[in-house]
């Protein structure tokens, strides 16, 4: 004979039979089939269609708004770092500077430098701590300071 196809074996305890769930009547047609109307259908997608660009922007907004509400947040948790003139930094060692024999145990941080002058923008004049000052600038989002 076989299993039901609404059987509590096949679909776990709780399930209702699709009769009773309003899917299908007698006829074995559904009722959203018997209340589907094609020219009242086409004149939604077509309105849905006009609408788009309108929908589209909304959510352009929203997303906007959220990445702004996002993006204050994180600033004002952050504090701003500034450097003064003789204060002790370390440089961060770029990937093309690395030793690749040393691997992974290779330091992400250049020995101490002072800061010998402070520029526009968050850059500074370094020198080592042998005197010899470094012909480049560097910026702020490259250094850390040295507490000793």
């Amino acid at each position: 004979m076989g299993i039901p196809l609404h059987s509590p074996i096949l679909h776990g305890r709780n399930s209702i039979s699709p009769h009773l769930r309003g899917i299908s009547d007698d006829s074995g047609r559904g009722r959203r089939r018997e209340s589907f109307e094609e020219e009242h259908n086409s004149g939604n997608l077509k309105v849905d269609l006009d609408l788009i660009h309108e929908i589209k922007e909304d959510a352009w907004v929203r997303e906007n708004a959220a990445k702004g509400r996002t993006t204050q947040r994180y600033n004002s948790r952050v504090k701003a770092r500034e450097l003064r003139k003789g204060d002790l930094v370390w440089i961060k060692v770029g990937e093309e500077r690395k030793c690749r024999e040393e691997g992974k145990l290779t330091p992400n941080w250049d020995d101490p430098f002072w800061v010998v002058d402070t520029l526009k923008n968050r850059a500074y004049k370094l020198k080592e701590l042998s005197g010899k000052l470094i012909s480049r600038m560097w910026n702020n989002t490259h250094l850390k300071m040295y507490y000793s």
